[in-house]
């Protein structure tokens, strides 16, 4: 799926980056470069959840940082342009069967794809 071309490369960053730490679309969205610290240790996102209200330390590993693109502004979101519609969405099924998945895959099937990967990975969720 990285190797497929996707139109908006910033969807394809957003969605993968969603795959790996398993964070909401809606965190996804208004995630600023003001919660994103880069330590000498690795990178880490502090943020207060969209749904929760709950405020959440995560590290993110260095193939995660990259999809993040680099710094800008404090204020700037991470990923500027992402919208929620029709447009995109039809764009992650495109994208999809570009790289041969067939299945019905939405933003949210990245949160799944965490999960597999965690338990794949010997994690207890």
């Amino acid at each position: 799926m990285t190797q497929a071309e996707c139109k908006y490369p910033m969807l394809k960053n957003a969605f993968i980056f969603s795959c790996l730490p398993g964070l909401r679309w809606s965190d996804i969205d208004k995630l600023r470069w003001s919660e994103v610290r880069d330590e000498d240790t690795g990178s880490r996102i502090i943020f207060r959840q969209k749904k929760t209200d709950g405020l959440e330390y995560l590290y993110v590993s260095e193939q995660s940082r990259k999809l993040l693109g680099k710094r800008t502004n404090e204020s700037d979101r991470v990923f500027r342009g992402l919208k929620y519609g029709a447009v995109y969405n039809t764009e992650i099924l495109r994208w999809c069967m570009k790289a041969g998945i067939t299945k019905h895959i939405t933003f949210h099937s990245a949160r799944h794809t965490n999960a597999v990967l965690l338990l794949e990975n010997g994690a207890d969720i």
